[in-house]
């Protein structure tokens, strides 16, 4: 089992989810902290809140981190906050918003009230906790497996709540968070027993991994859409109105000085609109560098810059990006690089320096501004250092005139820059406004141009615990057939072992499930990977795919996989190749799903086709299962598997991020 926790009420203790460690002998849990980069065992298990689904651990050694700020006011519920912690077992900590329900006691309520009995009998089996009397607070927005014992920060950073679990798997918004200030204060004090046997509740919202994963190559490599070049290549351009648009109504934002002081120089809008801001994206770059369309710009790989010269000559826009081994390297080396780069132009760089203060080792995290010259001064420097983890950006915006003795030309390009230098070129991800403008060809990340993808075995969900709740909630025709297959088992007590193992493919995010323990390979014909049962009458069979865009993507409708398939039968009626995928533009994706019947080439017999096609922005994932016979014709065994090979195809076939 996976789950989360965080630090407190002092260094060397964790507060968790009780249900994700119960049954777990002391010395044998695993802590590892992401930022620390360092790991070690649980010494002891100091107390437990069965109520409250909490335990206090203390830690053979301590990580070197700070606890966190508690609160014990109830939160206000309307305002933004985030959970912090590692969803579906991820390798990488994530922060996810969160939206608390709204309800007349101001949200809180208890398990009993929110949820029917039937549903908490479900969930807890017998073990006694939580309790019905469990104080949460409801969460409208997801929470995964892994999440379980994750901090809920409010805008201050403090811990308001602890993310607990939720109905089917966390997937459809039904969650619960226990509120920080009513549990986490009496935590220490706690006598109640710790629980010896594993939690029922463990598996459905602690991620459960698998220890040796499994990789099956998808036959493909990440497709190039620009070719190799010296220098970075363009993204395409913005108009500069646009961006000041996109920007200019932020609340932490004001940039009237820019908008008044250029509709002074140019009072109509159209020549506003002839201003374009070129995005130009170095090699291994997550987003663009923006610097004015007109003016003269120069890349320097030895210092990883781009360099761009007013068209009179009198400012010097300079940005320097370095993707380091860790935050301290970022650091180190990046502004090492931007006082080379900016010493060699002939520029004092002295306030490059990032002092102490300014720097947050905690969050890795550094955002210095630091003025250099007085705004009249014939002669000034801004600089703006930001690192994020091993991201490094340094910019500087120079000039050797005064504003108001340059140019007409030169002060308007001089406006452009400074945005570009201090908006437009952060670290933080850009307005969609922006992204629209560009060019998604450009926009491929060429470092992972040659990257195979490939799908990877990454966690197993037990059938009973996960699935079978998921799809009895759907209203089609399954609960029966679910019901019947645990009195198809000569042993009902085997019912508790069918699983579905999950395989995702880190490059798109696509997450597929197969019945636990069928073998998955690639085959060339298909362009997809599959797994067959019995004689090969039943195959399940998954095809993931990349492209430009969505819409390539909905164009192509994965053609090698559905007209493979589609030659497997003589249809009916409609045939595979006729599933018309359904765009929704604002959401990026597009779906198409479907049954097809018909005779099978090879044996003449009856055979059946379940097929599904998944859009997501420039990602095509494919599902079918398909049947040669009766599903009556099928031993016990081979028939529980394909009713679970149409559940995972129908129903836990997806995207990660959904």
């Amino acid at each position: 089992m996976k789950a989360t926790g965080f630090i407190w009420p002092e260094p060397g203790y964790v507060v968790t989810a009780l249900h994700a460690i119960a049954g777990c002998a002391p010395g044998k849990g695993l802590v590892y902290s992401e930022s620390a980069k360092k790991e070690t065992l649980i010494a002891t298990y100091l107390t437990a809140d069965l109520e409250g689904d909490l335990a206090l651990l203390k830690l053979e050694d301590d990580l070197g981190l700070p606890a966190l700020m508690i609160s014990d006011m109830q939160p206000a519920l309307t305002d933004a906050h985030i959970v912090w912690g590692y969803p579906l077992a991820a390798e990488q900590m994530i922060g996810l918003r969160i939206e608390f329900a709204l309800g007349l006691d101001a949200g809180a309520t208890t398990l009993g009230r929110a949820f029917s009995s039937a549903d908490l009998a479900k969930l807890f089996r017998n073990q006694g906790y939580p309790k019905r009397n469990t104080q949460i607070l409801r969460v409208t927005t997801t929470i995964q497996p892994g999440h379980s014992g994750a901090p809920i920060l409010d805008p201050k950073g403090r811990v308001v709540a602890i993310a607990d679990g939720g109905l089917l798997g966390g997937w459809r918004g039904i969650n619960w968070s226990v509120p920080a200030g009513v549990y986490l204060p009496d935590l220490p004090n706690s006598t109640d027993p710790f629980p010896s046997t594993i939690s029922e509740q463990a598996n459905l919202f602690s991620a459960m991994t698998v220890r040796d994963p499994i990789t099956v190559a998808l036959g493909q490599t990440t497709p190039k859409y620009r070719t190799d070049q010296d220098g970075p290549a363009h993204a395409g351009s913005v108009p500069f109105p646009v961006a000041l648009d996109a920007y200019g109504i932020a609340e932490d934002e004001d940039l009237s000085w820019i908008i008044d002081d250029l509709i002074d120089m140019l009072p109509t809008q159209k020549s506003r609109d002839l201003l374009m801001l070129t995005g130009l994206l170095p090699a291994g770059a997550d987003q663009p560098i923006f610097v004015p369309e007109r003016v003269k710009f120069t890349y320097d790989p030895a210092f990883g810059s781009i360099e761009a010269l007013s068209t009179d000559g009198s400012v010097r826009q300079v940005t320097v990006s370095y993707e380091g081994d860790d935050f301290e390297d970022a650091l180190a080396k990046g502004s090492a690089l931007l006082v080379d780069k900016l010493t060699a132009l002939g520029i004092d760089a002295r306030t490059v320096t990032v002092p102490e203060n300014e720097i947050d080792r905690q969050l890795e995290f550094v955002n210095y501004v630091a003025p250099f010259g007085e705004t009249d001064s014939p002669l000034a420097t801004n600089f703006t250092v930001q690192v994020n983890g091993p991201h490094f950006s340094g910019r500087a915006l120079h000039r050797t005139k005064t504003t108001k003795d340059m140019t007409d030309t030169d002060y308007i390009d001089y406006l452009m820059m400074d945005f570009a230098t201090f908006d437009l070129n952060s670290l933080a991800p850009l307005e969609n406004e922006i992204w629209d403008r560009l060019d998604p060809d450009d926009l491929q990340i060429e470092q992972n141009a040659e990257e195979p993808s490939a799908l990877t075995l990454v966690r197993r969900i037990p059938l009973a615990n996960v699935a079978l709740e998921f799809v009895e909630a759907q209203d089609f025709e399954w609960k029966e057939s679910l019901v019947g297959l645990k009195e198809q088992l000569d042993d009902p007590g085997d019912f508790d072992a069918l699983a579905f193992d999950i395989y995702e493919d880190r490059l798109t995010g696509a997450t597929i499930a197969v019945p636990s323990g069928l073998p998955l390979a690639w085959d060339p014909a298909l362009g997809a990977v599959k797994t067959s049962i019995g004689d090969g009458s039943v195959e399940l069979a998954i095809a993931v795919e990349r492209t430009a865009d969505l819409a390539t993507a909905a164009d192509r409708k994965l053609a090698k996989f559905v007209e493979q398939i589609s030659t497997h039968a003589a249809w009916t009626d409609q045939k595979p190749t006729d599933c018309k995928l359904v765009e929704v533009p604002d959401d990026d994706l597009a779906t198409c799903w479907g049954y097809f019947e018909g005779t099978d080439r090879t044996t003449d017999e009856f055979a059946d086709l379940y097929l599904a096609l998944d859009v997501r922005n420039n990602v095509l994932l494919g599902t079918s299962v398909y049947i040669v016979g009766k599903e009556e014709d099928l031993t016990k065994q081979e028939a529980i598997t394909y009713r679970m090979m149409l559940i995972a195809a129908e129903h836990l076939t997806d995207f990660a991020a959904k």
